[in-house]
């Protein structure tokens, strides 16, 4: 599952989804819109309940992928 931007299922009846076709000004308020924990930035994290870090995986190569993992973790 793909959590959107509440953290809920990504879903149009929800009106939590990113549109392919969204112009940039929607795109940005709803990519700045998802939630994510209140870990500080120093702090590691877990990238594989990071909804963010989901998304990465749709678009990264799989060494980006890894690159942007251990970040999480250090």
């Amino acid at each position: 599952m793909i959590p959107g931007t509440d953290g809920r299922k990504m879903s149009k009846s929800y009106d939590n989804f990113i549109g392919i076709f969204d112009d940039e000004k929607l795109l940005k308020k709803k990519i700045m819109s998802i939630k994510t924990d209140d870990t500080p930035l120093e702090e590691p994290k877990d990238p594989d309940t990071c909804s963010v870090f989901a998304l990465i995986k749709f678009f990264a190569s799989v060494e980006k992928q890894e690159e942007i993992r251990s970040k999480y973790l250090a």
